[in-house]
């Protein structure tokens, strides 16, 4: 059997995992997109990012059209991401029905929940086609895969029942933090908390901001490096912010936090789970979450006693939560180690390569 993932962006760590687990288990794998995640994060001047859109909108587009026809060779299971939100749609239209082909709807976001959370309007037309498009997907795909229990819950609410669903995890490359179990922090340092990836629309970032616009925390450091609108919003305060790693710099400096942290803004809970949040679980961070109580993520933090939850917005409460972690250096110890336990564990790659091979194989019985 071969993997076909269609995606705009590659060359994460997580899909690098993938691919390499997948391979080792005897499958054939192929990543169908147009730019690579480094390519992705440079900073942009305006026509650059005009440019940047049309290649991962149209680009894409035209791309997977081309790919779509070449010829089946070997029974084939087509991912395709909602990153453009039109593509699984165009993958499973495209796709010749007498083709030894499964196609299968995997929801990075949910659309037109993600534009509408992002602050964006659109019009009642540009909504209800947006949605049709979502319910189509999830309606005609052979199987729809969600990267966590509610989101799942919510879509199949609203935009109709699947043939198949399934909720598997982004998960992380583990491989790169296999050899750097947590270990205890004298007092004698300082707790680093790391904020890596994108702060755009949907991540929580005024929390953040008044956090850092406040009293400097004693005991602890924090270093962003993101890009995205919400960097501005942090700029002047006590945090160390810089742009993004790149992917030599990246493993040491997950390796250097013992706290990652995570944000999600009021509403987002229905519709993402931020993906870095199992790369830092991999590394042995523990997970501050700032996010819905009712969210995929604070319940993975609950489940796994792996970190802390915080409500957007009660920046009170995130101080003393962050007084707590520096104080406390024996829980912060246990909440990286059980980071450590099931970032290495349930979701490594390795093992969510075998969730994607026990769907594969189960759409072709």
């Amino acid at each position: 059997m071969k993997f076909e993932f269609y995606t705009s962006v590659s060359g994460t760590a997580f899909w690098n995992g993938l691919v390499r687990d997948l391979k080792v288990r005897g499958q054939e794998v192929e990543i169908i997109s147009v730019m690579q995640e480094e390519a992705y994060r440079r900073p942009r001047n305006i026509f650059s990012k005009l440019l940047m859109r049309w290649k991962l909108y149209a680009g894409m587009s035209l791309h997977t059209r081309r790919h779509i026809s070449s010829p089946i060779k070997q029974p084939t299971c087509r991912i395709a991401t909602t990153n453009p939100f039109f593509l699984p749609e165009l993958v499973r239209e495209k796709t010749s029905p007498s083709a030894d082909v499964r196609t299968v709807n995997l929801v990075f976001d949910l659309y037109p929940e993600a534009i509408q959370l992002s602050g964006r309007q659109i019009s009642p037309g540009t909504q209800q086609r947006l949605e049709s498009i979502t319910s189509r997907s999830i309606e005609r795909c052979h199987a729809s895969v969600f990267l966590g229990e509610r989101i799942q819950k919510y879509a199949l609410g609203k935009y109709g029942t699947a043939p198949k669903t399934k909720v598997i995890p982004v998960g992380a490359d583990a491989q790169s933090f296999a050899s750097t179990q947590p270990e205890h922090l004298g007092t004698d340092h300082p707790v680093r908390f790391l904020y890596c990836g994108v702060l755009g629309r949907m991540h929580e970032v005024d929390t953040l901001a008044q956090l850092g616009c406040g009293e400097t925390l004693n005991g602890c450091e924090w270093h962003i490096h993101a890009t995205g609108k919400g960097v501005r919003s942090l700029r002047g305060s006590w945090f160390q912010v810089r742009g993004p790693l790149s992917s030599s710099t990246w493993p040491s400096a997950m390796k250097a936090a013992q706290v990652g942290v995570v944000s999600m803004l009021e509403g987002s809970e229905m519709v993402v789970l931020p993906s870095k949040t199992f790369s830092a679980l991999a590394a042995g961070q523990a997970i501050l979450a700032i996010c819905p109580k009712d969210s995929d993520l604070a319940d993975l933090v609950l489940k796994h006693d792996c970190g802390w939850v915080v409500a957007p917005g009660d920046v009170k409460s995130l101080r003393l939560q962050i007084q707590n972690i520096v104080t406390n250096r024996d829980e912060l110890l246990a909440k990286r180690s059980n980071a450590y336990k099931v970032g290495q564990g349930i979701y490594s790659s390795d093992m969510v390569a075998d969730k994607w091979v026990a769907l594969g194989e189960s759409l072709f019985e």
